[in-house]
């Protein structure tokens, strides 16, 4: 009696992945399989020197397939699903090999980029700061939620904006080529503004409420 091999598949987190990530990928997909494939949208292509012409700046939609042994990568915007045609040793080891590179470019603060909840609790804090300013008729406190009231509603638009469209990045440059640092690192630049925003706020709320 023999066994047979059964599918095996995953969905991971969305990525933010280069170039160099889809090659490592394609790498490790020459070591194994015989064929490769690259679809992009509706656009097959022979190879990664190819997703440059696609004239894209970012891609949110990408799916590389191996045959013999059977393994796709389908990256989609709000999730990925890794599979296996056959779960045996040899295509078992590939797809852990792809699932720890694709690990490694999770979007780690995304989830506190698109918590709405926390968005709607430092909301609330700031227009409480905001009544609380105008019934002490403190212009600089007014000034201060103000701003904090306008920063709410950035991160808001923003991470709505992310989680609905942009969930999965893909750029078709090397990382050493991507944008200049202020774009490379806007999601942390966010999060750092909204940690201050929120650390602000209870300092100012705690301090309020203690005096």
């Amino acid at each position: 009696m023999k066994k047979v091999p059964q599918p095996h598949g995953k969905r991971l987190k969305p990525v933010k992945i280069y170039l160099d990530d889809l090659e490592e990928i394609i790498d490790c997909l020459k070591n194994t399989c015989q064929e490769i494939e690259i679809q992009s949208g509706e656009n097959l292509l022979d190879d990664l020197d190819e997703l440059p012409a696609l004239n894209k700046e970012v891609l949110h939609d990408l799916r590389i397939t191996g045959r013999k042994p059977y393994i796709s990568v389908d990256m989609k915007p709000h999730q990925i699903w890794l599979y296996i045609a056959e779960d045996i040793p040899k295509s078992r080891g590939l797809f852990e090999k792809i699932k720890a590179t694709l690990c490694r470019r999770r979007r780690l603060l995304a989830p506190l980029l698109h918590n709405s909840f926390l968005v709607g609790v430092s909301l609330s804090l700031t227009i409480w700061g905001l009544i609380i300013g105008l019934k002490m008729q403190s212009a600089f406190l007014v000034s201060l939620f103000g701003v904090f009231l306008l920063l709410c509603v950035f991160w808001g638009i923003y991470g709505f904006k992310d989680q609905t469209q942009q969930y999965t990045v893909i750029i078709p440059k090397y990382r050493i080529e991507s944008p200049g640092f202020m774009k490379r690192n806007r999601d942390n630049i966010i999060l750092a503004v909204i940690s201050a925003l929120i650390g602000a706020l209870m300092t100012y709320i705690l301090t309020y409420i203690l005096r």
